[in-house]
């Protein structure tokens, strides 16, 4: 367990940078109910999370099938991972167009939204994040195809949800505790996160994908 969790956390905590995603709960901090908002949208991205969690522990858990047979799946599954981040990590230092962009005028939107509607947008925002949806899985992998119990598998899970929800908790943190500064304080990180979302995701994209075409092909040859 305690090798599960150490190849976990690096990539449960790269995978909570999302500048983008950080940048709309800051947002929602400005909407009229800041932290019902922010909130019901955090957990719109922990339902997707669980979601796909789930299914990929049902899928390929311990007694889902066998060994050989798994790790085989897992192997490939890293491989086509960490060729996809790379090419992401390309794309992103070149500057194309970010797909998973949010349309003109959202911002504004999203000072309109109730917590209905927040909950609906995180939903969608992260089911559409194919980049760090590709995050997920690399960490689903590591579960999948480590030698741990049911019930272990799923704690890890857990946590691994825990830390990549981690850098949307943060601003709401700082938002209750710090009631007089906080507004200085996010707009702050949202200006930094928009003009270095790039450079960001460019960066842990391709350190990730390095490691896991490196897993998969050791795991594979």
């Amino acid at each position: 367990m305690a090798d599960l969790l150490a190849r976990l956390i690096p990539l449960g905590l790269a995978g909570s940078v999302s500048p983008i995603a950080i940048v709309v709960c800051i947002a929602l901090l400005s909407s009229r109910r800041p932290v019902a908002n922010a909130l019901a949208y955090v957990a719109g991205i922990a339902t997707v999370l669980a979601a796909v969690g789930a299914f990929a522990l049902a899928l390929f858990g311990p007694g889902s099938a066998s060994d050989a047979e798994s790790s085989d799946i897992v192997n490939t599954v890293e491989l086509c991972l960490g060729v996809l981040l790379l090419l992401f990590a390309v794309k992103q230092a070149l500057g194309e167009p970010d797909p998973d962009a949010p349309p003109p005028g959202w911002m504004a939107m999203l000072e309109r939204l109730g917590p209905g509607r927040a909950y609906a947008f995180g939903l969608l925002i992260e089911a559409t994040n194919v980049k760090r949806l590709a995050i997920y899985l690399a960490g689903l992998s590591e579960i999948t195809r480590s030698e741990v119990t049911t019930a272990q598998s799923v704690v890890a899970l857990a946590i691994f949800v825990v830390l990549l929800l981690a850098g949307l908790i943060a601003p709401i943190g700082v938002y209750a505790s710090l009631p007089g500064r906080s507004a200085a304080i996010l707009n702050g990180a949202r200006r930094w996160l928009l003009v270095y979302n790039r450079r960001i995701l460019a960066a842990i994209f391709g350190v990730i994908g390095v490691v896991l075409v490196e897993r998969g092909l050791s795991g594979l040859l």
